[in-house]
């Protein structure tokens, strides 16, 4: 092809007829203005009502650490790229220039608005402007590629890739040239470093700019150029790869495991569970890890483990041919019809929900485009040589899917191409008196769009009703992780209503209930998941935490065994475990178990302070102090960590290190009245007269005693302490007799005892000076 009027000509029969389509450059622009106006809305929206906004989970997470390493400078990592790198190094440029999850936002819908942009230009270049601008509006409309600008998902980087090499091919076709080619290499490149899978695409794109080269004797020239520009972006990932993991690994990691999460028995077209194997990219490679361990009976490297997967799933077809080419027909069912399924969000039924009244503005369906689309695309058959760009970005997302499994996310890349083709048969729609029977296929295809629609309904695939107890337990997960058990425990509750099997909300619920303080009401829950789902290594850990709450530590402690025989690697049993045998009397073993607990996850600080508990409790004291110190260097916003370390620098006889450590502590946690507490106590009341200092003492106390309207026993106990310390007796009598009256209010009647007698003190005209503690907390 040599001419884009002869490809608007040879395969939709409409000239581009750019010289009179002045309009269309102002059109792009008030399309593109409109767009970005109200999708900064639905940034907005998202933020203020949806409790997804700012709570990051499985792949957002990881992205979002990820980038917060890089943005401190780990720029390289001790393991193979398990993601797609791309997004993360973007994010970090975010979060380097200070910005956060809304600057996020808005970079993502300028990306969405450009590529929408891209399509009016490609479109115009192949058909014509007004099918550019009609593509261009098509896919501003369709709710995927919306909803996902709000996602710390990489899909609005991928689309805007997609265009960009789209249009680069686009102009490689024009003028045939090394530098054109190199350019498109690049950005094929780059895409594969955004959306691994496109790997598929670089050998076949190589091929095409040699064959449309050979006319000017530059087949070998063009291809090379095209191939060599992807590898040499490609190139810096698989070196950090085979540093790391000694082995031949493109991009990343996981694509032998995602390929038999696809093909697994029992699978359906979607993502299939399987026991052991987490969808959190974070835990999945570890994961598979140790399930390639158990059934091989040795340690596999990455590449062992991926291999391992991928020859299952090849096995698997192999094996079952009948199977596998059912399950190759449900994939493309799938992609050609859903609606609502989500792995990881579900837009749709936020909206239903009420969380996303805005994506409203977005009504149009994937699934709504892709049969017109596909008229197109019989169209750009017939004459492939002139649309092999759009051909192949258009079949690479199908690939995929039929290839590993579908997800919304697998099928995303598809659209701008769809989008296009869609514009196209909507154009030839309008044109139907020149083209009757192009008009009559195109009807057709959105009856059929209409048709599956209502079919999938009747049949119950891929209804909203069908993902509710999903959503109901996402929600609960996200108000959970909030700490607002208390909404958590209604949506956990809905979840097991529609579905009474539903393991993960049972333990959910269970979770809820007891950080609510009803432990007993959360046994039951907790034990019904753990028979749904006895392999769960989650499911065992969250019944023996309802245990030890519940005084049963040595039933608590087979079920953190229980988790820990399921994964070893799992920390947070390890730490249960130790306070569970802590709680037994036995503080060398606790001790052990947060060992191993901290060396398996190093950065959980509870780990560190449990393990300066223990050690308190065997008078190794020293080694407390180090332990305290050790989390705190991880995390120094943790005023109970400092509260506690005053405490024991103080039994040790060192209340000038205590008094180091609370303002050590309050330089950290400036808000916290605990630790303000604790210091005016300690400058009040300490035995050693050079820590003491009764005018700063009164200082803090008052200050304290005002933010929370002298309603604060132990800090009206402590404002009675230092105007004691500074001679002002008679105030410190009514300040301690108000609180030992607000602690027998209370309940609180050992604390009332204890004020009592410093009451007395004040009566005789002496000031307190403790001999035990730095604190009255």
């Amino acid at each position: 092809m040599s001419d884009t009027r002869a490809n608007g000509a040879a395969v939709g029969s409409q000239s581009p007829d750019e010289g009179r389509g002045r309009w269309f450059w102002p059109a792009v622009g008030l399309l593109c203005l409109a767009a970005a106006v109200s999708r900064l809305w639905m940034v907005h929206d998202y933020i203020e009502h949806n409790p997804f906004s700012s709570l990051l989970r499985l792949d957002a997470r990881t992205y979002w650490t990820w980038a917060e390493g890089l943005a401190h400078g780990q720029w390289s990592q001790d393991r193979p790229f398990l993601s797609a790198p791309l997004y993360p190094y973007l994010l970090a440029l975010v979060r380097l220039s200070g910005g956060g999850l809304t600057m996020v936002y808005v970079l993502q819908v300028g990306a969405n608005v450009a590529a929408a942009a891209l399509i009016a230009v490609i479109g115009r270049k192949r058909f014509g402007p007004v099918v550019g601008i009609i593509a261009a509006l098509v896919f501003l409309l369709t709710l995927g590629p919306t909803a996902r600008s709000t996602r710390i998902l990489v899909s609005s980087v991928q689309l805007l890739l997609v265009c960009l090499l789209w249009l680069a091919l686009v102009r490689f076709e024009e003028r045939r040239n090394a530098g054109r080619a190199g350019v498109a290499g690049a950005l094929l490149g780059v895409n594969c470093l955004a959306t691994p899978a496109m790997m598929l695409v670089v050998p076949v794109l190589a091929c095409w700019a040699g064959w449309i080269g050979r006319q000017q004797h530059a087949a070998l020239k063009l291809g090379a150029a095209l191939l060599c520009s992807a590898v040499a972006v490609i190139l810096p990932a698989t070196l950090h790869n085979l540093y790391t993991a000694h082995a031949i690994i493109p991009v990343s990691a996981n694509a032998g495991i995602n390929l038999y999460l696809g093909s697994a028995p029992g699978a359906q077209g979607v993502y299939t569970e399987i026991t052991g194997i987490s969808l959190d990219r974070d835990q999945m490679f570890d994961d598979a890890a140790r399930v390639y361990e158990r059934e091989t009976g040795r340690r596999g490297s990455w590449a062992d483990v991926d291999r391992y997967f991928a020859r299952k799933a090849m096995k698997r077809w192999a094996g079952h041919p009948l199977e596998t080419i059912a399950l190759a027909g449900r994939k493309a069912y799938w992609f050609l019809t859903s609606q609502n399924y989500g792995d990881i969000y579900r837009p749709a039924l936020e909206r239903a929900a009420g969380l996303a009244e805005s994506l409203r503005l977005a009504p149009l369906r994937v699934a709504w485009l892709l049969p017109p689309a596909l008229v197109a695309v019989a169209f750009w058959v017939r004459r492939p040589g002139r649309c092999i760009p759009e051909l192949v970005l258009f079949a690479f997302s199908w690939v995929v899917v039929m290839v590993f499994w579908y997800s919304p996310r697998y099928r995303l890349p598809v659209v701008p191409v769809a989008s296009l083709a869609a514009g196209w048969s909507l154009y030839s729609l309008a044109d139907w008196r020149r083209r009757p029977k192009t008009a009559v296929i195109v009807l057709t295809s959105l009856a059929l769009a209409a048709g599956l629609t209502w079919l999938n309904e009747r049949i119950g695939f891929d209804t909203r009703a069908s993902y509710r107890p999903a959503f109901e337990y996402e929600m609960g997960v996200t108000y959970g992780l909030k700490g607002d058990f208390a909404k958590a425990a209604p949506h956990y509750r809905r979840a097991i209503e529609l579905n009474p099997e539903h393991a993960e909300a049972m333990a959910g619920l269970a979770e809820a209930l007891r950080e609510t303080g009803r432990v007993r009401e959360a046994l039951p829950y907790a034990r019904r998941a753990v028979e749904l789902k006895p392999q769960s290594w989650q499911a065992h850990n969250g019944l023996g935490i309802c245990l030890a709450r519940n005084a049963e530590p040595a039933a608590a402690i087979e079920h953190f065994r229980k988790a820990l025989e399921l994964n070893a690697g799992y920390a947070p049993a390890y730490n249960n475990l130790g306070s569970a045998l802590l709680a037994l009397g036995n503080p060398q073993a606790a001790i052990d178990a947060y060992k191993k607990s901290i060396e398996l996850n190093p950065g959980d600080i509870s780990g560190y302070f449990n393990l300066a508990g223990a050690l308190t409790q065997l008078n190794r004291l020293d080694e407390a102090v180090s332990a305290f110190r050790a989390g705190l260097e991880i995390n120094p916003r943790v005023p109970r960590a400092h509260h506690e370390l005053a405490v024991l620098l103080n039994r040790m006889g060192q209340p000038v290190r205590a008094l180091q450590c609370l303002r050590q502590g309050l330089q950290d946690c400036p808000k916290d009245i605990m630790l303000v507490n604790d210091l005016a106590w300690l400058l009040a009341t300490c035995p050693d007269a050079a820590v003491r200092d009764g005018r700063e003492a009164a200082r803090l106390a008052k200050g304290a005693c005002e933010a929370t309207a002298y309603r604060h026993v132990n800090l009206l106990d402590t404002l009675a302490a230092a105007n004691a310390e500074v001679g002002k007796f008679s105030r410190a009598v009514d300040l301690a007799s108000r609180a030992r009256a607000a602690a027998l209010a209370g309940g609180r009647a050992d604390l009332a005892a204890a004020i009592g007698k410093r009451l007395e003190l004040y009566q005789s005209g002496r000031p307190y000076h403790d001999e035990s503690a730095p604190t009255n907390n």
